[in-house]
């Protein structure tokens, strides 16, 4: 699964990309992306400054559902 998140801080808006994938040895994986950033309020150019790639990988197990 993979979606965007949208995280606001004052006048800066960070696109954050998740996804989760299961590993092979059971465990999941969580991944969140920082994929760029707007600055002020977005136009109708819709412009967005990209400041790089940074990546949080969280490894979780899921329980058994009874």
């Amino acid at each position: 699964m993979i979606k965007e998140i949208y995280a606001k801080s004052e006048d800066i808006t960070f696109i954050m990309v998740e996804s989760e994938q299961r590993l092979p040895n059971g465990m999941m994986e969580l991944r969140q992306s920082l994929v760029g950033w707007y600055y002020g309020f977005p136009n109708e150019a819709n412009t967005r400054a990209f400041m790089g790639k940074f990546e949080a990988v969280c490894e979780y197990e899921l329980e058994d559902e009874e």
